[in-house]
């Protein structure tokens, strides 16, 4: 398969991305690659949410907005497709943290169930090993999906991803069983919320260790299961290799096709519901 739409994009809004991060450099980099549609979804945490953190409290609607100002009305550049979205929190016990009446804003809302770096999300003393890490990731999985607003949700970023530790990404996944796989994929399918594939948690791995990682058993099952997925760089920065063939050709793998992923026009309509 090929891919045309990277929605998972960070620009120097987002406390954790280069400053230099600009739409305008995202575009450029997009001709070179052949992208067609980009999505920005920098991190946000609500004002209306109470508990954000220190990081989160300034990534808040208003700062995020500051981007959809300068987007072209058009919403297209040089040919390439413009989305506004933003990447919100779902905090420990399915807190989500962007308030119902400020999905309008945009186009796209995506959701991370596996930021679980952080306390807020993972309180330490509950993944002590990682049995107790899947455990956490399996019940927030669970909770994103039948949220009540999973419906205007358009994927789940990085899911099963045990936040930053690409160390023990396969182990951690191990402990998810396929049964718990299929119902929670079917949750989500049920749901309409699409399965994001995240490359930044692919291109951290070795060529040769791709076919036999965990992702591609998850992956599959989703597959198996009907759900739809997006494509996610989760880039920082406007620089470097995201490797678009190695996702290809593990997309590939799990036999997920073109059909399979949401159309710009899909992800546009999903928010409206």
């Amino acid at each position: 398969m090929k891919i045309t739409s990277d929605v998972h994009i960070h620009t120097g809004l987002s406390s954790c991305a280069d400053r230099s991060a600009t739409f305008r450099g995202y575009v450029e980099k997009a001709k070179e690659t052949g992208l067609k549609a980009l999505g920005f979804a920098d991190h946000l945490w609500d004002s209306a949410i109470p508990g954000a953190s220190n990081w989160y409290a300034p990534q808040n609607v208003e700062h995020v907005l500051k981007l959809k100002e300068e987007l072209p009305a058009s919403r297209e550049l040089d040919g390439i497709k413009l989305l506004f979205g933003c990447e919100t929190e779902f905090a420990y016990g399915g807190k989500l943290c962007l308030a119902e009446e400020n999905f309008e804003h945009f186009d796209f809302v995506l959701v991370p169930h596996s930021h679980t770096h952080m306390n807020l999300v993972a309180p330490r003393e509950l993944i002590p090993d990682e049995k107790s890490h899947a455990k956490l990731l399996m019940e927030s999985f669970m909770l994103l999906v039948t949220h009540p607003l999973a419906k205007r949700m358009m994927s789940v970023a990085h899911p099963f991803v045990p936040g930053t530790k690409y160390d023990i990404y396969n182990l951690v996944q191990s402990y998810i069983p396929d049964s718990y796989l299929y119902e929670a994929f079917s949750a989500a399918k049920e749901s309409g919320i699409a399965i994001e594939m995240n490359g930044s948690c692919l291109i951290y791995m070795p060529s040769e260790q791709i076919p036999s990682c965990e992702y591609v058993r998850i992956y599959s099952i989703a597959k198996e299961c009907g759900c739809k997925f997006t494509y996610g760089s989760d880039s920082h920065n406007v620089g470097g290799d995201r490797k678009l063939h190695e996702v290809e050709k593990f997309l590939d793998l799990c036999k997920i096709t073109d059909d399979d992923m949401l159309t710009v026009d899909e992800i546009l309509a999903r928010n409206k519901k």
